[in-house]
């Protein structure tokens, strides 16, 4: 879980990477796009609509936002779209198997702050930041129980909004 974690927030840097101030400004995700006099033009896109995507390795769905993509990964189902990178998979032996477990690695391996819980019906959703080496990492870390059967579902993102979207989309995760 750890391993596939680290490769998550190396995949979330280079595929939802911004230019940080362009972002923090406008909040969205800039794209080039040509003017009538044929230079480049910095527009704002808009995300696409969320919709059901099939994890069909693990006969689970969530809502994603459209064109979006499962790939399995180190034992793991990566689901990538616009502004969007998580990780889901069959609980393994690593994973927190209670909320509190999973507050004191948080606190304990990430010194984390600024720490959000929030309990659910089979599960819960944890949300939290720490510094690293490149700054601020946004973490999500969901634990949902279909079933009789645990999965988690997470992130390490480089954005507010980028960990935003991961909890959201962890959180409509159903079977």
């Amino acid at each position: 879980m750890k391993i596939q974690m680290t490769l998550l927030a190396l995949l979330a840097l280079g595929a939802c990477g911004k230019d940080k101030a362009e972002s923090k400004e406008s909040g969205e995700t800039p794209v080039a796009a040509k003017t009538d006099d044929g230079k480049t033009a910095k527009a704002a896109a808009k995300p696409a609509a969320a919709g059901p995507l099939k994890i069909e390795a693990l006969g689970l769905t969530m809502d994603a936002p459209a064109g979006s993509s499962v790939s399995e990964m180190a034992g793991s189902q990566l689901i990538k779209g616009d502004g969007l990178v998580v990780g889901v998979e069959a609980a393994g032996q690593f994973a927190a198997e209670t909320l509190a477990a999973e507050l004191e690695e948080a606190k304990d391996m990430y010194t984390a702050t600024n720490v959000t819980q929030e309990e659910v019906e089979g599960g819960w959703h944890v949300t939290f930041e720490n510094k690293g080496g490149m700054g601020t990492n946004y973490w999500v870390k969901s634990h949902l129980t279909f079933d009789g059967k645990a999965y988690t579902c997470g992130t390490t993102a480089s954005t507010k909004e980028q960990q935003a979207a991961a909890l959201a989309a962890c959180k409509s995760l159903k079977k």
